[in-house]
């Protein structure tokens, strides 16, 4: 910060006593084991994008999300891929990456990106509400998180909740809860990509999880 100036990075979040970190899952406390496991889900970490709080976030089309554990499992890396359009009607994929630090509460991790878009970004994550429908592999993880980049002074917030597919749960039981849980805390999901096979066309590869292990 230039001489005399401050910036709270993350000045737009929550407090935890609103967007409250999950504690327990399938009727007992969710441990480190148990949150490294929901967030591999069914898919072995990959998720899609179903629906979102932050346009200027969370709601570009075709959002492909990868919760990937290190190689000492007690971090994870975050990697989003995602469509960008652009004003003179052109696309483009843009690449996101992050890592955690080690988890020090279960449902709540903090991320860092070295370098995303030429900044420096760090932000907390928040798990608010898992699937219990299939045992250890959920259908669907809603998250919230928040955050900034100190070098432009920006912070931010926006939420996700996250789908194998990128649809929505068909189950009425199941959209009642996730509202539930993103009600608590003050937040109504209002923007949904575009996930549709035309859209999604051409969507990079995503790198084997293996090489993605540091």
């Amino acid at each position: 910060m230039p001489k005399g100036e401050t910036f709270d990075t993350f000045g737009s979040c929550r407090s935890l006593e609103s967007a409250t970190p999950l504690d327990t899952w399938l009727g007992e406390e969710l441990t480190q084991e148990n949150a490294m496991t929901a967030a591999k889900g069914a898919n072995d970490g990959y998720w899609i994008l179903a629906k979102g709080l932050s346009h200027a976030y969370d709601c570009f089309d075709c959002q492909n999300l990868y919760w990937l554990p290190t190689e000492n499992s007690s971090s994870l890396r975050y990697e989003a891929v995602y469509k960008i359009h652009k004003p003179d009607g052109g696309e483009r994929w843009n690449f996101a990456t992050y890592f955690s630090s080690p988890f020090e509460y279960p449902g709540r991790m903090l991320f860092h990106a070295d370098d995303y878009g030429g900044l420096v970004h760090d932000e907390d994550w928040r798990i608010l509400a898992i699937d219990e429908r299939n045992g250890k592999s959920p259908q669907w993880v809603a998250w919230y998180y928040c955050g900034g980049a100190p070098g432009v002074k920006e912070n931010y917030e926006g939420a996700c909740l996250v789908t194998p597919d990128g649809q929505m749960p068909t189950d009425p039981a199941e959209v009642a809860k996730i509202d539930a849980a993103y009600a608590k805390a003050g937040i109504v999901l209002e923007c949904l990509p575009d996930n549709s096979a035309e859209a999604c066309a051409g969507h990079p590869t995503p790198a084997p999880a293996k090489s993605l292990l540091v």
